[in-house]
């Protein structure tokens, strides 16, 4: 009888070992950077914000900004979005409610300029 309970101990445990990596592996595909794609960019609706984030991950990630002028960003990436956020830090875009569990805030990217008006850093932030 200790047997049998010990081995549907093993196989809940594998069981449930195998669902948490299948949940990791769906939920790195779902989060991964993705390449910049003007179109989807534009869409701006909710359903768009998550292909936003990962698109500015991968932004970020590549440097794909780094070294362009304000007005090649405002050309990819189309006006900074309104509101006082990030005022006077750079240039910055809604990528929409931050990833997690809890959405409480949102994430921008937000892409600062030098003095010549070329881009020498984008970041991810939270409000």
């Amino acid at each position: 009888m200790r047997l049998r309970w010990r081995n549907a101990r093993v196989v809940s445990c594998g069981l449930v070992a195998i669902a948490l990596l299948a949940v990791g592996a769906w939920w790195h595909l779902r989060e991964r950077a993705t390449a910049f794609d003007h179109a989807a960019w534009s869409t701006g609706d909710s359903a768009g914000a998550t292909v936003r984030l990962r698109m500015a991950d991968g932004l970020v990630a590549s440097h794909a900004l780094q070294g362009k002028s304000r007005s090649e960003v405002r050309a990819m990436l189309g006006p900074p979005s309104t509101g006082g956020y990030f005022r006077g830090q750079g240039d910055a875009y809604w990528l929409g409610p931050e990833r997690g569990y809890v959405s409480i805030d949102s994430e921008w990217l937000v892409v600062h300029f030098d003095a010549n008006d070329h881009v020498d850093a984008a970041t991810i932030r939270r409000d």
